[in-house]
């Protein structure tokens, strides 16, 4: 049912009037008039037609919502339009972060030591070709090793933990009758195991190898020098090392009765000494070794004139070295 405003109304109510009245003149009048009477009651009511139309647009329009619209903000307030719709944010998916572990390859092998027993060492795998170290220590009489590696090339090597001897796995195998000692590579490949990678090589002259970042160990040898004689002339006291048959020495002056040589690479030393011809740079007929007969007190039963072995440790100096055999000239290393 439509329902039309006050104004409508009346419009309305007012053509239905004019026609009913047009319609009581039409029975009453002369025929002449019927004709116009028809006409003017037409055209009343083709008006009170287009005036309901007109009303019932007005009507529809106005029962039609506005947009929403955004509101504006007041000049100089700096915020922006609120907009009249809520903005929604569609969740994102988070994937854990996964750390990629590469698999691995397996090495095993055997120690061995020159001597009755294993002593603890730390063994060394290098990759050649980064230069990065793992290491595995070696407990005391350990006889057998295995270690998961990176797939890769490496070097296998052992050092004693003082750093005074090393070996490795190189072309010499359970001897020592070697002409060289160069380590033997081993590739490592994933899922794989390797066996056979022994330490056999103890015998080098000079150390293998030193881990990639650790800096050459040194240690020192201190001690004191006598001569058989009221003074003690200007000398040289050397100290060669077992191994490398390199030399180290210092200069002792006159009537100098302690000397300590620096810089020794770790390892096993030899220490003697040569006078000085009246404190010049040419040595004497007489050298003075420290040696088991020192060792023992130098009395009439030490006999043994053999020179004893001294031990270098990193960043130790070994003590008591004394110079004090001058009476077993054959003895006595050459410098």
């Amino acid at each position: 049912m439509i329902s039309l405003s006050k104004p409508m109304s009346i419009l309305v109510a007012m053509a239905v009037t004019a026609l009913c009245a047009c319609t009581a003149n039409t029975g009453s009048e002369a025929s002449s008039l019927s004709l116009d009477a028809t006409r003017n009651a037409l055209e009343v009511t083709r008006l009170s037609l287009v005036i309901t139309q007109t009303a019932m647009a007005i009507q529809a329009a106005a029962t039609v919502t506005p947009a929403a619209t955004p509101t504006p903000a007041k000049a100089g307030s700096g915020a922006a339009p609120k907009p009249t719709a809520a903005l929604t944010s569609t969740p994102i998916a988070t994937v854990a972060a996964r750390v990629e572990v590469p698999n691995t390859g397996k090495v095993s092998g055997k120690m061995f030591y020159p001597s009755s027993s294993i002593p603890p060492m730390t063994l060394y795998f290098e990759n050649i070709n980064s230069n990065q170290v793992i290491t595995l220590p070696i407990k005391l009489n350990q006889m057998t090793y295995d270690a998961d590696l990176p797939p890769g090339d490496y070097y296998v090597y052992a050092w004693l933990t003082d750093y005074t001897l090393s070996g490795g796995f190189t072309t010499c195998k359970e001897n020592n009758a070697c002409d060289t000692h160069n380590l033997q590579a081993i590739r490592v490949k994933q899922d794989t195991v390797i066996v056979g990678i022994d330490i056999y090589d103890w015998y080098a002259t000079r150390p293998l190898r030193y881990p990639p970042g650790v800096n050459r160990p040194v240690g020192a040898i201190s001690g004191r020098v006598n001569y058989p004689a009221s003074h003690v002339p200007a000398m040289m006291v050397y100290a060669r090392n077992m191994a490398t048959n390199d030399l180290y020495m210092v200069n002792i002056e006159f009537d100098q009765r302690e000397f300590t040589i620096k810089n020794l690479p770790v390892g096993a030393y030899e220490v003697f000494a040569w006078a000085k011809a009246d404190g010049q740079n040419v040595m004497t007929t007489l050298g003075g070794t420290y040696s088991v007969a020192v060792a023992c007190g130098l009395t009439a039963s030490c006999t043994d004139h053999q020179l004893v072995t001294v031990s270098v440790s990193a960043n130790q100096t070994t003590t008591g070295v004394d110079v004090f055999d001058w009476y077993d000239q054959p003895s006595v290393p050459k410098p």
